[in-house]
């Protein structure tokens, strides 16, 4: 997913603890078919066919395992948390120092102390790793 939805990896990730986290509590997982959903504009609730055309995609990306977050009643938009709902902030492969910096300060400023992970490429394997950020 890092490469696109986190600006070919010089985005960041944000890490939840499930339990306190509101507005993320009701994420559902993605379903991965190679149909289009069938939805029933008749016999199916809105919210049912909100669901299926929101939370499909093609079987090519379930190597994602997405999780959504569909919230009928407020729309898109940027959501508030708690201080206590973040866990962790990953820093993409090539997040820029200067990006790094900036949210470590509004994490500050924030009242925030999350874990901080770098994502960094496997030696070995085609895959991501993630340290302790410095």
């Amino acid at each position: 997913m890092w490469a696109h939805y986190a600006a070919s990896h010089r985005g960041f990730c944000l890490g939840f603890y499930p339990d306190r986290v509101g507005a993320l509590y009701g994420a559902q997982p993605v379903n991965y078919s190679e149909d289009y959903p069938e939805v029933s504009f008749l016999n199916d609730s809105e919210e049912e066919v909100v669901r299926r055309m929101m939370a499909t995609k093609s079987q090519q990306w379930q190597y994602e395992a997405e999780w959504r977050v569909i919230d009928s009643d407020r729309g898109p938009g940027l959501r508030e948390f708690s201080n206590t709902a973040l866990r962790e902030v990953i820093f993409g492969l090539r997040m820029t120092e200067e990006d790094k910096l900036a949210i470590r300060d509004a994490l500050r400023r924030g009242g925030q102390s999350p874990l901080l992970l770098q994502a960094l490429k496997s030696e070995n394997e085609y895959e991501l790793v993630f340290e302790l950020a410095g």
